[in-house]
């Protein structure tokens, strides 16, 4: 989080409650909670229904039913935002409420806790250097051990007392703060199976972190009793019950048909003949070719999505050189004005990553070509990925990289058949489509297209489209 963004945003931490909030009456979020418990249906993301677990079911309003569309992305987001963060950041920004809430011995005490912030980030820069970015080492214990000495001794000296202190908003916010870092160190300390503590760097600051494995155990105990579900999504995998806790015999499935006539309207193009992706100097300028020869095949009219920035961004450029229609890529400009610019020319090709391989509507005539550099395989140094593959061990790529890939990759080949009259072309410059034996596990989860290995049958379809506009 940067640090203009810290200073005027509001955790819920710093809410004091309506009652004793000079501004309770008017405040956005107070009015928004009033709303939500006169409505019959309420609409949240992800992340705020995660928050909503997190504080035990107390954020949002009452509910027998809970409806998760995108459900794919619903263990992942539950797993993150129900663990822990601890940033020296953070405890020096308590230290600065501190000040607010404890008249006497405040300057002793904050500076106590400034100079355990400091520590905690040397402990964590020093296993972090050692490569030791999972678990606790002794340095990092030892400070965590004072830190939660300290607190514990803060909790007890900022509970409101009667009187004045009692409606002191500066106490109450450094009271619920302290208590909110205790109970994050409590955890931390606490890890057991199931729980991966971890290091991470973001530009040279650290932050100690306790993730869940996985969040099946927890929702089945304390969501499902009491909340039926609902998940849609175009690719729900086939884990998703057990990922999610859901009771086996009490849960029923639906699969629905396209609409779509795939295979007449669309082909699916794997560069078979490209070089391995992993040798840059070679793929690079072979993709560029293949992307290029696309690209004026479809007039424009192209989603290049892109599993790496830089990978999107020297492709854009290059190609940019190469054609005669414009490009936006993403990074320049706000992606709502990004698709307001792509609709509005048929001849625009959009490059792109991430949030557009989900959730990007264009039907119609502006998009008729998605092209996919990569096959989406998560990055393998990621530390809970890396966690829970060695929990599955020779299971790992089976049970998550593959389910998570062929899903990632149905969500991207989605963009481009949004209407019964769209007609287009997904190509992906990964061989691996053609060549692995995992392939047929992938191509089973994307659309019923019709399949080549060849450019020009590519290019054919394009022209034809364009021809038929």
């Amino acid at each position: 989080m940067s640090r203009a963004w810290r200073q005027v945003a509001a955790t819920p931490l710093q809410c004091v409650s309506r009652a004793r909030c000079e501004y309770g009456d008017e405040c956005f979020h107070e009015k928004a909670k009033e709303r939500a418990a006169a409505a019959e249906v309420v609409i949240v993301n992800h992340a705020l229904y995660a928050a909503h677990l997190a504080t035990g079911a107390n954020l949002l309003p009452q509910h027998s039913v809970v409806i998760f569309d995108e459900a794919h992305e619903i263990h992942d987001t539950l797993a993150s935002h129900l663990g822990v963060v601890v940033t020296p950041i953070a405890l020096r920004a308590s230290a600065g409420l501190l000040r607010h809430g404890l008249d006497i011995g405040a300057k002793e005490q904050t500076d106590e806790l400034l100079t355990l912030a400091d520590r905690l980030a040397e402990a964590l820069a020093e296993q972090h250097a050692a490569g030791h970015t999972q678990g606790l080492r002794e340095s990092v214990s030892e400070v965590l051990d004072q830190l939660v000495t300290l607190l514990t001794a803060l909790v007890e000296a900022l509970k409101p007392t009667p009187g004045v202190d009692a409606l002191s908003v500066g106490r109450i916010r450094a009271h619920q703060t302290m208590v909110s870092q205790l109970g994050g160190l409590a955890r931390i300390q606490a890890a057991r199976e199931g729980h991966l503590v971890w290091i991470n760097e973001d530009r040279k600051e650290f932050s100690l972190h306790l993730s869940l494995l996985d969040v099946g155990d927890l929702l089945h105990e304390n969501l499902w009793p009491h909340v039926t579900a609902i998940c849609t999504s175009a690719t729900i995998p086939d884990t998703l019950i057990s990922q999610l806790g859901l009771p086996s015999d009490d849960t029923d499935s639906l699969a629905v048909a396209s609409p779509f006539d795939y295979g007449n309207h669309s082909l699916l193009y794997v560069a078979k003949h490209l070089p391995d992706r992993n040798d840059h100097d070679t793929y690079f300028p072979a993709m560029l070719d293949e992307l290029t020869g696309l690209i004026n095949a479809a007039g424009g009219r192209t989603l290049a999505l892109f599993t790496n920035r830089s990978h999107m961004e020297k492709a854009a450029a290059a190609v940019a050189e190469r054609i005669h229609t414009p490009i936006l890529v993403q990074g320049t400009m706000s992606k709502q004005r990004l698709t307001e610019l792509f609709k509005s020319d048929e001849s625009t090709s959009l490059f792109a990553l991430d949030s557009f391989w989900q959730g990007f509507d264009i039907p119609g005539q502006s998009l008729s070509l998605v092209t996919i550099d990569r096959l989406p395989f998560r990055p393998p140094d990621d530390p809970v990925d890396t966690a829970r593959r060695e929990r599955l061990g020779d299971r790992g790529f089976a049970q998550l990289d593959l389910p998570r890939a062929a899903m990632m990759l149905a969500q991207g080949i989605g963009r481009l058949i949004r209407t019964a009259d769209d007609r287009g072309v997904v190509a992906v410059f990964d061989n691996r489509l053609a060549t692995k034996g995992y392939r047929h596990s992938i191509l089973k989860k994307l659309p019923p297209m019709k399949r080549t290995v060849e450019r020009s049958d590519a290019e054919e379809f394009l022209r034809a489209i364009v021809t038929q506009k």
